[in-house]
């Protein structure tokens, strides 16, 4: 297998992961073990699908507790107006609405709960889809709401040993930067094998021991903070690996 990053990879990136394909999959092992950058852009549509399937988890919670709380002050008219609107023909002059008592022994059960929370829902999973499409069809193309990601210097690619973890960032001063480490061998589904903290610098070194106890290849991210630890955006992983 080639181990350049070309369009033929990056169509077996985008199937094996809408096919969910498991890293532990003899071809997603072979192609992401041959190719850093097919590592890298399988990490970056599992973080994307990861923070969709949450923003969905919240909206269904959002929607559950819409469903709960009771009807909006004649909300029953508007219903009853809404549901003779869609019985008339496309070009019929809509009628004049009936006015009804507002006493609740007098008001009909709201029939408009039917059709609201099934509307609701299909939008959330259109808004899903249309995430992972973009993300699929722009690979280059990276979005950050408010401010730039950090750019990795160092260590990139294959190096020597890893000496100090360089980045650059063109966003707000005066926060910091939370550095990531995960063992490639593993995948981005893994836990980090390191995460520093509160550094001030976009730079960071580790001890002696820390660096023999790094893995012969790893992926690294960096997120930037600001003064008051809310996160600003994060930096695509990046592959690197330790070549004596």
């Amino acid at each position: 297998m080639s181990t350049n990053h070309d369009a033929e990879h990056e169509t077996s990136v985008r199937d094996f992961f809408l096919a969910g394909r498991a890293r532990s999959d003899p071809e997603v092992a072979e192609l992401v073990a041959a190719c850093p950058s097919c590592a890298t852009r399988l990490d970056e549509l599992e973080r994307t699908a990861e923070r969709v399937e949450a923003a969905g988890r919240e909206q269904r919670a959002e929607l559950l507790e819409a469903a709960k709380l009771d009807s909006a002050p004649g909300e029953e008219r508007v219903a009853g107006v809404l549901e003779r609107l869609a019985e008339e023909e496309p070009h019929a002059s809509p009628p004049q609405p009936e006015l009804r008592s507002a006493s609740p022994s007098a008001a009909p059960a709201s029939p408009s709960r039917r059709w609201q929370t099934p509307l609701l829902a299909a939008a959330a999973v259109l808004l899903v889809a249309f995430v992972i499409r973009r993300v699929l069809q722009e690979p280059e193309e990276t979005v950050h709401l408010g401010h730039g990601a950090p750019e990795l210097v160092a260590p990139v690619a294959a190096v020597s040993d890893y000496g100090t973890f360089r980045w650059t960032y063109d966003g707000p001063r005066g926060g910091s930067f939370v550095l990531r480490i995960w063992d490639a061998l593993l995948g981005a589904g893994s836990a980090p094998i390191l995460e520093v903290d509160r550094i001030e610098a976009a730079e960071w070194t580790p001890t002696p021991e820390g660096r023999e106890r790094l893995p012969e290849r790893i992926l690294w991210e960096v997120e930037a903070l600001d003064a008051f630890g809310v996160p600003l955006a994060v930096s695509p992983r990046v592959f690197s690996s330790r070549s004596p």
